[in-house]
């Protein structure tokens, strides 16, 4: 019982924020070797201190578009 009542605790003590930190960019940059097109619900399973609206998804978007792109590139180039 005493565990249940600290997990309510610490999860209400979750401070949200909508400005995506490097430490979310890091954060990705590992996610992306597991996930290389994380859907809305997976976004918000491995980033739930941010509150997520149109600007911060596009953001995250835009990362793992980056990713994909330097990854593919790296792998043609080792082709040639």
């Amino acid at each position: 019982m005493l565990i249940l009542t600290t997990e309510i605790r610490l999860n209400c003590n979750i401070l949200y924020t909508s400005t995506l930190t490097p430490m979310h960019l890091r954060k990705a940059k590992l996610m992306f070797f597991y996930v290389r097109y994380p859907s809305s619900a997976v976004l918000k399973d491995y980033f739930p201190d941010v509150k997520f609206n149109k600007n911060n998804t596009a953001q995250l978007v835009k990362w793992f578009s980056n990713f994909r792109f330097v990854q593919y590139g790296l792998m043609i180039s080792h082709l040639f």
